[in-house]
Order: C-alpha cells, then sequence, then structure tokens
C-alpha cells in the first residue's frame, strides 16, 4: 500500500502492543498501530471507520472478544480480523474462523504475523473490487432506459423452440409494455404465438446462445405492435443476455419523413400553383403538371432547358425581353427572394398574366439554385376590374348614407320644433292643421332616408324573432291595394313556423319594393306569388352557387309573370339608380335597397328571370331557435317634466338647440357641449349637479362612447342615453352596462325624448 497502513489492536498487554509495532518496524511495514482493551475504546474506535486491518487477541480480562467480533463484522463489514493469541487452542481456532476470523496466529510463532496480514488485506481488497463491481453491473442493469433480459434457449432436436426468462431489468416493463413478473416463465406463456410469429427472432437468438458470437438485430413484434432493436450475447452456452431498446417513436419518425417525402412530391404535382426549380445556369431541374399545363408543352421539352428561354422566347409581340429583367434570373444572381407579377408565354405565343415568387435555395453561403411558383391571375384580373366597380357602388352608397345622416339631423329639427309648436297651439284653431302637415311632411322625409340608410346598410334596425309567415299575412291587404286588380296574388306559405332574427319593418319594405316592381312588369296583368320554405344550405349548394354559410335558412321566394329581363339586365338589377323604367317613373333605388337590407340581415338573394317568362326573387335568411318576441309597444305615457341637471353633447347647432329648449320649457337645468371634448370638461365641472348625460354618437374631438368612458371614471353610475343615426355606434356600445345607458336613435321626437329622459332618471 501506498499509505501506512492502519492497524486496530486489541490488546491489554502493552509489553505485546509494542513487541508488535517493532516487528513491523523491522520487516519495513509502515504501520499507524492503536491499541484497544475496553469495549468502550474499541467502540470509539470503529467508529472512526478508517482501519485496514484489526489484530486482536482472544483472553482479555475486559473485553470478551466474541462481543468485540460481532461489534467489528457489523461495523466494519470488509476489514479482516487476525486472531494473535497463545493461549486458544486450534479447535477453537476453527470456530472462531466460521465466525468471520481471516486467520490465526499463535503469540509464540509471530514471523507468520506479516505474511497473514498482508493476504488479510489482498483478499479485502479482492473482495471490495468484486463488491464494487457487483454494485457497479446491478446499478447498470437496474438503471439502465433499456431492457434487459437474461434467458435460457429451450432446444429440441437442436432446434430453438422457446426461451425462458432467467431475469429482467426495470427496464423491461417500460420497454415491451409487459406488467407482469415473467422470471421462470416461457415467452411462449408470456407472450402467447410469439414462437409461431417470430420464428427468425427464435432463430437468431438460439445461434448466439450456441455460438457465443453477438448480433444486433431490429425486428417489429406484431403481439405488442412495436419496432425494438436486438442487441445479444450469451454470457454461457445456451443462454443469452437480449438488451432490448423500443425503436416505435424512431420508426415511426421514419416513417413520418418518408410519408411527407410522398405528400410533398403529391403536393408538387397536384398543386394549382406552376412549381419549378432551376439550377445556377437557370436551366430547369424539375417541374410540376401545373406549369407543365399552363405553358403547353410536354415535360421532356422543358427539363434541362433555360427557363427565361421557355417562358419568354414564345412571345407573339416578338419584344425582346433582356435576361436581367428576369426575377428568377435575379434571384439567382444575388440571392434575394422576390414576389410581384408578370406576363408567362404559351408554346402558341399567347401570353397570360401569372402571380409569381421567386425563392433561392442556399446551401451554406452559396446559392445553388432557386424556386418558382407561380399562378394564372386572368381570372382575379377580371375579379379585381368587378371589385373595382362594386368599390365605385360602394362610395356612392357611402355618400348617400352620409348625406341622409345628415339630412335626419335637418329632420329631427324640423319635426322637433313643429312638435314643440304642435303642443303649445290651440288644437281647435287653423294652425294646428299647418303644424300637423309639417309634421307629417317630416316623418316621410324620415322614411325616404331611411331607405337611403337601407341602401347604403347605415340604417338602425330593430332586430328581434320574428315569424316570416306571420308577416307575410299581415302584408296581404297593403299588397293588394299596391296592385292593380288584374293581378292576381298567389300564396304558398309553409305550414311550419319560420323564425328569423329580423326587422319586421325591413322585411316589409322588400316585400312591398319587389311587389311592387313586379306590378310594373305586368302592365297587361298577370300573376304574383309569395312563397315561403325552408332550406337546408349545404357545401354542395354553395360550391355550385358560389355563395353562402353552411345551416338552415328560411327562403321567400317571390315570383311573377311579367315581361322578366335578359342576362346583361339581371347582372346589374342590384346596382343604385340602375332603371329599366322611363324617366320620372323609377328612382333605381328599389332592387338596391332589397340587396341591402339581406346583406344587413345575413341573408342571401338571388334571381332568374328570363325575357317574356317572369321573374324570381329567392331570399335566404338564417333561422334561429328563438321564440318569436312579442313585445307590444307600451301606450303612450302622460309627459312629465323633472328639475334635474342634464348634460347634452350634440355637434348639430339646430338639434343642440332643440334639445334645450324642449328639456327647459319641462323643467330641467341643461349643461350643452358641443363635441366630446367639452362634454367632459363641462362634466368635471358640474359633477355634483348632473344626473344625466345625453351624447352624440358621433362627435369632434371625442365620439359619445369615448367621452361617456372618461365620465364613468369621475362617476361610475353615471346614466346616459346615447342618440345616432348609424348602426355602427350600436356595436362599440356592447359591454356598456345596460341599467346605466340606452340607445336611441334619430330622428327623435320630443315626446319620446322627453319620456325615455323621465324613463331613465326614474331607473
Amino acid at each position: 500500500m501506498d499509505r501506512p497502513v492502519n492497524i486496530l489492536v486489541i490488546e491489554d498487554s502493552q509489553a505485546d502492543f509494542l513487541l508488535l509495532e517493532r516487528l513491523l518496524r523491522q520487516h519495513g511495514t509502515s504501520a499507524n498501530c492503536v491499541r484497544v482493551e475496553k469495549i468502550e475504546e474499541l467502540a470509539e474506535a470503529v467508529r472512526a471507520n478508517n482501519w485496514d486491518i484489526v489484530l486482536s487477541d482472544y483472553s482479555l480480562p475486559r473485553l470478551n472478544f466474541s462481543e468485540s467480533l460481532k461489534l467489528i463484522r457489523r461495523e466494519l463489514p470488509d476489514v479482516p480480523v487476525i486472531l494473535v493469541s497463545g493461549s486458544v487452542g486450534e479447535e477453537m481456532a476453527v470456530e472462531l474462523l466460521k465466525l468471520g476470523v481471516s486467520d490465526f496466529v499463535l503469540k509464540d510463532n509471530l514471523i507468520r504475523l506479516l505474511p497473514s496480514i498482508r493476504r488479510a488485506l489482498g483478499e479485502a481488497n479482492e473482495r471490495r473490487a468484486r463488491r464494487h463491481s457487483e454494485a457497479l453491473y446491478r446499478s447498470l442493469f437496474e438503471n439502465m432506459l433499456n431492457s434487459v433480459v437474461h434467458c435460457r434457449m429451450i432446444f429440441r432436436d437442436g432446434l430453438p423452440v422457446d426461451m425462458e426468462y432467467i431475469s429482467v431489468n426495470p427496464a423491461f416493463e417500460a420497454v415491451t409494455g409487459i406488467k407482469e413478473n415473467v422470471v421462470g416463465r416461457r415467452i411462449s406463456e408470456v407472450i402467447p404465438g410469439y414462437c409461431q410469429d417470430n420464428p427468425e427472432s427464435l432463430e437468431m437468438f438460439g445461434r448466439v446462445a450456441l455460438t457465443g458470437e453477438p448480433t444486433r438485430w431490429e425486428h417489429y413484434l406484431t403481439s405488442l405492435d412495436r419496432w425494438f432493436t436486438f442487441s445479444i450475447y450469451s454470457p454461457a452456452h445456451g443462454e443469452v443476455v437480449i438488451v432490448t431498446e423500443n425503436i416505435t417513436s424512431r420508426k415511426k419518425a421514419e416513417q413520418e419523413r418518408e410519408d411527407y417525402s410522398r405528400r410533398l412530391e403529391l403536393l408538387l404535382e397536384t398543386a394549382g400553383e406552376g412549381i419549378f426549380g432551376v439550377n445556377t445556369e437557370g436551366r430547369i431541374t424539375f417541374i410540376n403538371q401545373a406549369a407543365i399545363r399552363l405553358l403547353g408543352l410536354p415535360k421532356a421539352e422543358l427539363i434541362g432547358r433555360n427557363s427565361h428561354e421557355v417562358f419568354h422566347s414564345h412571345r407573339s409581340d416578338e419584344v425582346d425581353y433582356p435576361w436581367n429583367d428576369c426575377p428568377l434570373c435575379k434571384t439567382l444572381s444575388d440571392g434575394i427572394s422576390r414576389s410581384g407579377e408578370e406576363t408567362y408565354y404559351k408554346a402558341d405565343g399567347s401570353g397570360f398574366p401569372i402571380e409569381f415568387t421567386s425563392t433561392a435555395i442556399i446551401e451554406g453561403d452559396v446559392t445553388s439554385g432557386a424556386v418558382m411558383l407561380f399562378r394564372d391571375i386572368t381570372e382575379r384580373r377580371k375579379i379585381e376590374d368587378d371589385l373595382r366597380q362594386a368599390q365605385k357602388l360602394e362610395g356612392i352608397g357611402q355618400l348617400a348614407g352620409g348625406i341622409a345622416h345628415d339630412f335626419n339631423n335637418v329632420l329631427g329639427a324640423v319635426i322637433g320644433f313643429s312638435g314643440l309648436l304642435q303642443m303649445k297651439i290651440d288644437r281647435s284653431g287653423p294652425l294646428a292643421n299647418y303644424v300637423d302637415e309639417i309634421i307629417a311632411a317630416g316623418r316621410r322625409g324620415v322614411a325616404m332616408t331611411q331607405q337611403i340608410l337601407a341602401f347604403s346598410r347605415k340604417q338602425v334596425l330593430d332586430m328581434r324573432a320574428v315569424n316570416l309567415n306571420e308577416i307575410v299575412r299581415n302584408l296581404e291587404k297593403m299588397l293588394r291595394r299596391l296592385v292593380r286588380e288584374d293581378i292576381s296574388i298567389q300564396y304558398d306559405l309553409a305550414d311550419e313556423n319560420m323564425v328569423v332574427h329580423a326587422d319586421a319593418s325591413q322585411i316589409d319594405q322588400i316585400l312591398i319594393n319587389l311587389a311592387t316592381n313586379a306590378r310594373d312588369a305586368m302592365p297587361g296583368g298577370g300573376r304574383l306569388g309569395i312563397a315561403t320554405k325552408t332550406f337546408v344550405m349545404d357545401s354542395e349548394y354553395i360550391k355550385t352557387h358560389g355563395y353562402g354559410s353552411p345551416g338552415k335558412y328560411a327562403v321567400i321566394t317571390v315570383w311573377d309573370t311579367g315581361s322578366g329581363m335578359d342576362n346583361k339586365t339581371r347582372l346589374r338589377i342590384f346596382e343604385p339608380f340602375f332603371t329599366t323604367k322611363e324617366c320620372g317613373k323609377g328612382t333605381g333605388l328599389g332592387l338596391a335597397v332589397v340587396h341591402g337590407i339581406v346583406k344587413q340581415h345575413n341573408g342571401y338573394i338571388n334571381v332568374y328571370s328570363e325575357t317574356g317568362r317572369g321573374t324570381v326573387f329567392k331570399i335566404y335568411l338564417p333561422l334561429t331557435e328563438h321564440v318569436v318576441d312579442r313585445a307590444d309597444s307600451q301606450p303612450d305615457e302622460l309627459i312629465r317634466g323633472g328639475t334635474e341637471t342634464i348634460l347634452i353633447a350634440e355637434d348639430d347647432d339646430s338639434l343642440r338647440s332643440l334639445s334645450i329648449t324642449v328639456l327647459s320649457q319641462y323643467g330641467y337645468t341643461v349643461i350643452d357641449a358641443a363635441d366630446g371634448e367639452e362634454a367632459v370638461l363641462k362634466f368635471a365641472e358640474n359633477r355634483d349637479k348632473i344626473k344625466l348625460v345625453i351624447l352624440d354618437g358621433i362627435m369632434p374631438q371625442k365620439n359619445g362612447k369615448e367621452a361617456y368612458a372618461e365620465i364613468q371614471q369621475l362617476c361610475p353610475d353615471m346614466k346616459a342615453i346615447f342618440i345616432s343615426g348609424y348602426t355602427e355606434e350600436i356595436f362599440p356600445l356592447e359591454g356598456i352596462h345596460d341599467k346605466t345607458a340606452v340607445f336611441m336613435h334619430k330622428p327623435v321626437t320630443s315626446g319620446n325624448l322627453l319620456r325615455k329622459v323621465r324613463e331613465v332618471l326614474d331607473g
């Protein structure tokens, strides 16, 4: 040993201890020796646990050797004990050797002690190494992530027919999924059918067990539905150790990569876009079927050719197209991806517009080629032209909506001030009739603005669950008066209730406008029909007709036997101000209004017509599960005033003046503001007095909702009335508590304003 030997000496004779030390020194053994003679001293010494060997006398007056040996074996199991005594016979010595003593040396023959010490230390080191090796093997066996199985092969007539488990490590269950105890059992019992289904596995295991030549093998076990890698070697003749790794995930990943490659190849070949790749010289290395189809050239004439030559050599205009102008060539030169539009040419010389993306193939820092993806956008160009036309129409609609909104404010002032006058004058005098006529004219103006707003899809809707059949029945008398006596009206209404979420007055407007058009298309009389039914719109219908969303719909069909129309006219009938009637007999807004209302109700409208064979309109409105809303309008209440302070914010001077007048005449104190920012400032100055705020939806500086949000920061419970003529203002109000805020749409009559103010203030 490189270090001194630590020797614990159990001896009551100091002279014998010194003799022992001198003997060790004389024979060149470096040792640290410590003597103990009491059990207490021994117990303290063994706790140090740094001893290489223990030398002990047998007969000690204050220490029993058997007790000492038990203590040493318990605390120092790896330390050898040599009995050094002169009073123990050979029979006793043999018994002590059985109890764990390593050797026995007589005190009168101490020359044997040195080789005995060396032998005992050597054996102790071998035992420690063996235990360490066994512990290491056991640790590896127990903690390996792979399954380790030790099996005995079973042969019949020299052929392997089964195998018996000798031992398995804990990972066996996780790798194989087998949870039962398998030790001592045959694999044919544990995995029924294994031997019959996997003869090649048994043959492999048997060959290794007989030859001792290790091997490695991948195999799929059908019974376990898993892929495994088997590393097999033989520790003894007829036995095998199998280290098994579950590679199902790896195999699955490999399969997924193969599937992905196949899908990618299929995607390239079946893609609607043309795709081709080029090398650094611009020569085509691959091209998909879509590109071949678009170019009108066979694949054999494309592969290997310069792409610039292929796509631009057939220009019918014979205009030279420089190589440097080609975006794919530029991508090859600088490695920068590009997108854009240009023109490609087919074999017949005809060009077609394309949208393209060219992407460089970068390997390391070097461009090794490029990929071009392109699509024919001829149809899209046509759609864009149609979209530009639609945008023009939308612009007209926005203009009409803006005019109608401003006109609503004017009508609001006219009707409001007339209402004040109506409440003040003597109803028996001649002026009362004049005022009534002014108000009636104002209301007719409101109806006109509602049609314009319907066309521009900006009118406020009173959406409720309504029964379409009831709406049609309620219109029967009006429609009868609307058409002439030489036109018969036929109804074919579905037996079931057809409940939709709609504004009943707008559905009335649709039917009236369509009936009016039908009447004008039958100057010599005819038949007008109105029918209802339910319809399930599926993906096949949507694909065929090019519009719609899947679901159940109520269908209103309005047909006539009139003059009909040609296809050119049919395509334009929903355009605003388009009419086929004589000058002065039509505004061209009727069907545009119908179209706007249908779209506001998330519906669809279609028209079928042929010249001389009448016209059929079909309107699809989504069905709802809600119960029909039977809310009746409340009878007019007596108008009551009050003494509260009200803040009103309105950017229209006349409407603001009207509101101030109306509210002041009924006792209220009014603070007015011309915009949202001024409203917030005035509220902050008078927050202790103000009980209600009336806010226009759209105002300069801040709109109504923004102003109200800041007011609520100062007074969270402040009540509010929002007034507007646009649908768009309704939606931002979502989230405002309906116990503190209500909405009124313009124009608002004086009476309705006073009733609503009193209603909100009274809670």
